[in-house]
C-alpha cells in the first residue's frame, strides 16, 4: 500500500534533480560565453611571455598609471610579472623633459610603468591637479610611441590613474584611435564622497566635480566617433556586520576610499556585484566589468586584474 506514494516521491525527486542540474548547466554555460575569450590567462612569468608574443594578442606597449600620492612602487609587480621583469621607467621632469632608462635594447614585449608626478612632492601635492597630470601622461605617451616606433598603446590605471588616464584619452581625437584598450582598476569614475575640494587633486577627486563633469562630457562626445574598448574592475570589502552590498560599499570599508557605484558607474555595480568575482564582457558601457573582494592596494595583484591585463591585451573580436 505505500510502495507507489514512496516511488512517486522518487520520481519527483528524481524530475527536481534533473531541472536543477539543467540549471547549473545553463548558468555555466552563460557565464562561460561571457569571459570564454580571456579564461584562462598566464600566470607565470614565462607564461606571459608567450602569450604576449603570441598572435591571438596585440603587440604593442603597455603602460601602467599609477595613482593618487603613489608612483612606479605600486605596479611593479604586476609589471615584472608580465615582462619576466623587462619593465622600463618613466617620469615626468618638465614640458620639454622626461626621464626613462631605456637603454637602446629592443624587448619582445614592451611594458612601461611611468609617473606623471616630478620629483617635488610639494608641488605637486598643492598645485597639482588631473588635467595637468594627464597633459604629462600625453607626452610621455608620445615619447613612448616614438622610442618603440608604435602608436597604439594599452593602458593599465589605478584609482586616480583611471582618471589621468581617462582625460588623456580625451585631450586629442587620435589618442582614442591609438588606444587599444583602458584597464581602470579600483578608479573614482564618480568622484570620492570624502574628497575635501580645495585644492588640486582632492578638489578634481570630488563627487560631482567640474573636472569629472567635463571629463564625462568629453568621454562620451569621443567615445560616439571612436568608440574605446574600455574595462573597469571595482573592489569591495564587507563584513559579518555590514554584510550586505549597497553603493557606497568602499573597497576598504572606510572613508577615503572608492564606493563601488564609482568604481563601476553608470548604475552597472549593481548587475556587478551580482556577478560578483566573475567578469563580464560586453555590457551597456564596458567592454570588461568586474567586482572582486579586496581592498584598494589589493587590487593591484589581484588575479582579476591579471585577467583584465589578459582582457586588454587580448585581439578584440566584436567588443564595444
Amino acid at each position: 500500500m505505500r510502495g507507489p506514494p514512496i516511488k512517486s516521491k522518487l520520481m519527483q525527486l528524481k524530475t527536481m534533480i534533473k531541472f536543477i542540474l539543467c540549471v547549473i548547466l545553463a548558468i555555466s554555460a552563460q557565464q562561460s560565453s561571457c569571459f570564454a575569450a580571456i579564461q584562462p590567462y598566464p600566470q607565470t612569468s614565462k607564461e606571459w611571455a608567450t602569450y604576449l608574443s603570441g598572435p591571438q594578442t596585440e603587440h604593442c606597449p603597455i603602460i601602467f598609471v599609477h595613482g593618487i600620492a603613489a608612483g612606479f612602487e605600486k605596479w611593479d609587480p604586476t609589471a615584472k610579472l608580465i615582462s619576466d621583469n623587462h619593465v622600463y621607467s618613466m617620469r615626468y621632469l618638465s614640458p620639454d623633459q622626461v626621464f626613462h632608462n631605456y637603454m637602446g635594447i629592443r624587448p619582445e614585449v614592451w611594458v612601461w610603468n611611468v609617473s606623471y608626478y616630478t620629483p617635488d612632492v610639494l608641488t605637486e601635492s598643492t598645485a597639482g591637479n588631473l588635467t595637468l597630470y594627464a597633459q604629462r601622461l600625453d607626452q610621455m605617451i608620445q615619447t613612448i610611441a616614438r622610442i618603440t616606433g608604435q602608436k597604439k598603446v594599452i593602458l593599465v590605471a589605478h584609482s586616480m590613474g583611471g582618471l589621468v588616464a581617462r582625460k588623456a584619452i580625451t585631450l586629442r581625437p587620435e589618442n582614442a584611435q591609438n588606444i587599444v584598450a583602458i584597464l581602470t582598476v579600483g578608479t573614482p569614475h564618480a568622484g570620492v564622497d570624502s574628497a575635501i575640494p580645495i585644492v588640486g587633486q582632492f578638489r578634481d577627486l570630488a563627487t560631482n566635480s567640474d573636472f569629472i563633469r567635463q571629463l564625462d562630457r568629453d568621454w562620451d562626445a569621443l567615445n560616439k566617433i571612436h568608440p574605446i574598448r574600455w574595462g573597469v574592475i571595482g573592489g569591495i570589502v564587507t563584513s559579518n556586520i555590514l554584510p550586505n552590498i549597497t553603493k557606497s560599499t568602499t573597497d576598504l570599508g572606510g572613508p577615503g576610499f572608492v564606493a563601488i557605484q564609482s568604481s563601476i558607474p553608470f548604475g552597472e555595480w549593481r548587475d556587478a556585484t551580482e556577478q560578483l568575482g566573475t567578469p563580464v564582457t560586453n555590457t551597456p558601457h564596458f567592454a570588461f566589468r568586474a567586482v572582486v573582494v579586496g581592498q584598494h592596494n589589493q587590487l593591484l595583484t589581484h588575479q582579476m586584474t591579471l585577467s583584465g591585463i589578459a582582457w586588454a591585451t587580448g585581439i578584440s573580436k566584436g567588443e564595444k
